[in-house]
């Protein structure tokens, strides 16, 4: 879906423009009145057509943020405030483009067959044979991979750069029409490699459990992932190191909850050093499951604190693209 129409694609929206022209004196009102009309209509448009394309419960959050910025756009130019339309229309246009690309981005991941929206989306256009697109996709797809090994964590950065070695190669072999289905299987197998260390899967499952604490649930998807051979041995310390950093930036604000927080704290951090054992070893299947019964233990625990702390921070991982 494109994420981008008429209304948006200016550097400043043509309302904008004329809103500015009126302000001036150059652009009469009858003429700012008819062009808000027809940006209204075209975004109501646009909501609709991305309302369809998401019905899949697994975007909700990213549909919300989506929402939440159709709302803002929209509210804004029915307010009919021409100055505030001059100075706040520009910035409520690139968060709607954002979110809208991040939803986008999500939604080629949920897609599959791999974890990297981007492949997905070169395999799709491969096989409806959209050939235009798909040069452009692959050019959009060889600049960012390009820079973004340079931009994560520095445990993960040799395993994003081996990867994005083989991607850019194989992205620039690509043998046009007559041979590609042979290229888009290679491209499928890259697929394995990039989900070893990548933590956008983690990052959308920790939002949803099992506690309150995203930080948390992190460690609980990453080694039942790394169980299953998914996840690799770096992308899962990141996520225990990052738990460890979060409980020691939170408080209890009460004496007693303070205490009681510490018992938590060292129960915690000797799970960590197991788990971190587990890992290095290889990450055994059955090995897991006291573990992962100890961890799901803390975690309602852990949610007992809910009124004396702050919950720490998600696991951070950008979103590989949303070019």
């Amino acid at each position: 879906m494109a994420t981008k129409l008429r209304w948006m694609k200016n550097a400043e929206p043509l309302v904008v423009q004329l809103a500015r022209g009126h302000l001036q004196g150059k652009v009469s009102l009858g003429q700012l009145v008819e062009c808000v009309e027809q940006t209204l209509h075209k975004v109501e448009e646009h909501r609709g057509l991305v309302r369809a394309q998401s019905r899949d419960q697994r975007l909700a959050p990213e549909l919300a943020a989506v929402e939440q910025c159709f709302d803002d756009y929209l509210g804004l130019l029915k307010g009919q405030s021409y100055p505030r339309v001059v100075e706040q229309l520009p910035a409520r246009a690139e968060h709607l483009a954002r979110a809208l690309a991040q939803l986008d981005h999500s939604r080629w991941v949920l897609q599959g067959p791999t974890s990297l929206a981007g492949l997905n989306e070169i395999l799709w256009l491969t096989r409806e044979q959209q050939w235009q697109r798909l040069e452009q996709r692959l050019e959009q797809e060889r600049h960012f991979w390009s820079s973004y090994p340079s931009l994560q964590p520095e445990i993960l950065r040799p395993q994003a750069l081996q990867f994005a070695e083989a991607y850019l190669g194989w992205l620039n072999h690509f043998p046009g029409p007559e041979q590609v289905q042979g290229w888009a299987e290679q491209g499928k197998e890259l697929g394995p490699e990039h989900a070893a260390w990548d933590l956008v899967p983690i990052v959308r499952a920790s939002q949803d459990g099992p506690t309150t604490f995203p930080t948390f649930n992190a460690v609980v998807h990453a080694v039942s992932s790394r169980s299953r051979g998914e996840l690799g041995l770096e992308a899962v310390d990141l996520c225990l190191e990052q738990l460890r950093q979060a409980c020691q930036l939170v408080e209890p604000t009460e004496e007693e909850g303070s205490r009681e927080f510490g018992e938590f704290l060292e129960d915690l951090s000797k799970l960590l050093m197991h788990l971190s054992r587990w890992n290095a070893a290889g990450g055994r299947a059955e090995a897991l499951p006291p573990l992962l019964k100890l961890l799901h233990e803390l975690g309602d625990e852990f949610t007992d604190f809910r009124s004396l702390l702050t919950a720490p921070s998600r696991p951070h991982s950008d979103p590989e693209s949303v070019s």
